[in-house]
């Protein structure tokens, strides 16, 4: 399954490649395929130091000067055939359980779910592991396609199922 690693919506700092290559590795262990999401001035110091990135699936992010989460995710997503991951550069990748319980999630809510967005949440419902990863459904893929202004994780139009994370590792992960 495809995952979206945000790595381009800072526009005043250039990314730190051994971190990129980090997330890219800990994905892939997890049998996930990364794309990768890149923007602005240093997008191109970025290719040239990082060791992994020449094997990813790559999308430029064209709004440089507005890039944001989710201009990065309406770039990354037109890569993405149904459903994908999302998680962005600086947030650990959670262990492959995590992965494991939004796609069962999914299953469980049907492909033709009006829920754009599964997130999974600790025991008191608030986001886990940061909030990320999240899983964009078919319908959160055609909001992301279709709606105008969507700029972001709150906008009213997002619609969350919220799965619990119980029985899962602690939130936090070393880098």
């Amino acid at each position: 399954m495809d995952v979206l690693i945000l790595a381009g919506y800072k526009k005043n700092h250039s990314l730190d490649p051994v971190l990129l290559d980090r997330q890219i590795e800990r994905t892939r262990e997890m049998g996930l395929n990364p794309i990768v999401v890149l923007s602005g001035k240093y997008a191109d110091e970025t290719l040239r130091r990082s060791l992994l990135l020449s094997s990813c699936e790559l999308v430029f992010d064209t709004n440089d000067e507005d890039v944001s989460l989710m201009t990065n995710l309406k770039a990354g997503i037109q890569m993405v055939a149904e459903t994908c991951f999302v998680l962005p550069v600086e947030v650990p990748a959670p262990p492959s359980e995590a992965w494991k319980a939004l796609k069962i999630a999914f299953q469980t809510s049907g492909f033709t779910t009006k829920f754009a967005l599964l997130q999974l949440t600790d025991q008191q419902g608030a986001p886990w592991n940061w909030g990320f990863p999240l899983f964009v459904t078919r319908f959160g893929r055609h909001l992301l396609l279709n709606e105008e202004n969507l700029t972001s994780f709150f906008d009213p139009r997002w619609t969350y199922l919220r799965c619990s994370s119980e029985g899962l590792a602690p939130k936090t992960h070393s880098l």
